[in-house]
């Protein structure tokens, strides 16, 4: 339970005097006044599905030029003719309908991957010669590529070595001044080879240019999987996997490693964590504070119990590595969380796939969830969702409406439309309950809504805590103001919609 100091108006000195009646008529209003749990508030504003008449994988979405984006790749027809083998795709969305404004489809003869995007930016890998020619003989070279707006390829960079190379998550640095790449490598990209795979980082400007390249690793396999802008700074917050001892002694199988990289891509940290069996981490975000979050699967009991198969887990650190909480969820089939983005409370939602019932009963087959948790490591609720064929999240971002989230993620049933064929790619906006700014005294209850959950957001934004009193972002995320308090109380009085 979060400490709450239980105050009176009158002793809320520093409580602007304008919000005293009506925080005085709000109160006694709300006395008998409980909501239900804030799952059955979240309201589904719409959902699309999209696809060729073969398969298709979203692999990211992200935010630029007030749009959503998403990236992935296609075997088949899906922004022109396909180019052969898989092609790479770039969409941008309409975010408050779902429609796509265009897409943008592009490869060679052979297999052509784009696997993460941010803010105009999007990396992959290819076989081909799709930014240059092929530094090996059939296998993967990275490549980093910009667009505008209009979906007009600025540039394109392909780079690697004679071995197996792929850019897997890409970070913009604060004010725009320059990208940082992060993927795997089988060669010496940015130095000798460790063994195996082993982790590179490469610098660009915004014209392209390559400023460095770093490359570390263990004697095992190495790999970033995803990347993350460290707060109010330069620098990277980079995650991934090791069968090695990277940050420390291997647990055994595959161990999460976390490290923290300034704007040159120097290692300032290194931290490993696993079980006795595979650990493997998918996702990684900032929130306002200092702190981030990982997420990813387990197979052992990384922070808790086991539910069985494979499990979720999702887990705070601070920004010089301590680890703040650890949490596991799951069922007794395989459940992995695959994407992360910051709620409004301090906390994340994480979405991902499941083949279990974690937030409803399974429809059938894999279904996709999304779980919110709090900064404290609170789970708040919990949203699962499919057809009877498969479905899977794999990556999720903010709404275009305060508190709201937009998730992605791919269907072999008719999710949001009827499917195109195989593999389709699905799209759903969720806008938030208001529940999620007014729980602050979990207490009393996850998802109900009390007097106690008012005076503790009214103690809280007396204190001057963002992460409590942020209910208005429209004034500036992590900035506690008037409007905050207003929007909790309209929220509060008028319940969750």
């Amino acid at each position: 339970m979060k400490h709450v100091t239980r105050v009176s108006i009158a002793s809320a000195v520093s409580v602007h005097p304008a919000l005293i009646p009506a925080l005085t008529v709000a109160l006694a209003a709300l006395a008998p006044l409980a909501f239900p749990q804030a799952a059955h508030a979240q309201q589904q504003l719409w959902i699309t599905q999209f696809g060729s008449d073969t398969t298709e994988r979203i692999e990211d979405m992200g935010w630029s030029w007030s749009s959503l984006y998403i990236t992935g790749s296609t075997t088949g027809d899906l922004g022109g003719a396909s180019s052969g083998g898989r092609d790479a795709f770039l969409a941008r969305i309409e975010p408050s309908t779902g429609d796509r404004v265009w897409v943008r489809q592009f490869g060679t003869a052979e297999d052509d991957e784009a696997l993460a995007f941010t803010r105009g930016v999007v990396v992959g890998r290819t076989k081909g010669n799709l930014g240059g020619p092929n530094a090996g003989s059939g296998t993967w070279d990275a490549f980093v590529a910009r667009y505008d707006g209009d979906g007009n390829q600025l540039w394109i960079r392909q780079f690697g070595t004679a071995a197996d190379d792929e850019a897997l998550a890409v970070v913009v640095s604060l004010g725009f001044r320059d990208i940082i790449v992060a993927g795997r490598t089988r060669g010496s990209l940015g130095g000798p080879s460790a063994g195996n795979f082993d982790v590179f980082l490469a610098g660009y400007d915004f014209d392209g240019n390559q400023l460095w390249m770093r490359q570390f690793g263990s004697d095992g396999d190495d790999s970033a999987r995803a990347l993350a802008r460290a707060s109010n700074s330069d620098g990277a917050l980079v995650v991934g996997n090791t069968t090695g001892s990277l940050g420390g002694p291997n647990a055994g199988a595959s161990d999460v490693f976390l490290a923290l990289c300034d704007r040159a891509g120097n290692q300032l940290w290194v931290r490993q964590f696993g079980t006795p069996q595979s650990d493997t981490a998918e996702g990684v975000s900032t929130t306002y504070g200092s702190s981030f979050y990982v997420v990813g699967g387990t197979k052992g009991s990384l922070g808790g119990p086991s539910a069985g198969s494979i499990d979720a887990f999702v887990a705070r650190y601070e920004r010089n590595g301590t680890q703040r909480w650890i949490r596991q969820f799951g069922t007794p089939e395989p459940d992995t969380a695959y994407s992360i983005t910051p709620n409004t409370v301090g906390g994340v939602r994480v979405a991902g796939m499941t083949s279990g019932s974690l937030g409803a009963p399974n429809a059938g087959g894999q279904d996709a969830f999304v779980v919110s948790y709090d900064r404290d490591g609170e789970q708040r609720w919990a949203r699962q969702f499919g057809t009877p064929e498969n479905e899977g999240a794999f990556a999720i971002t903010k709404g275009h409406t305060a508190g709201g989230y937009l998730v992605g993620g791919i269907t072999r049933g008719n999710l949001g439309g009827p499917s195109a064929g195989e593999w389709d790619i699905f799209l759903a906006n969720f806008g938030d309950a208001l529940c999620e700014y007014a729980d602050c005294c979990s207490g009393t209850g996850l998802g109900v809504l009390d007097i106690h959950d008012f005076l503790c957001f009214q103690n809280n934004f007396v204190r001057g805590q963002p992460y409590a009193c942020d209910c208005d972002i429209s004034t500036g995320p992590g900035v506690c103001d008037i409007f905050d308090f207003l929007c909790f109380q309209n929220a509060f009085v008028v319940g969750c919609h």
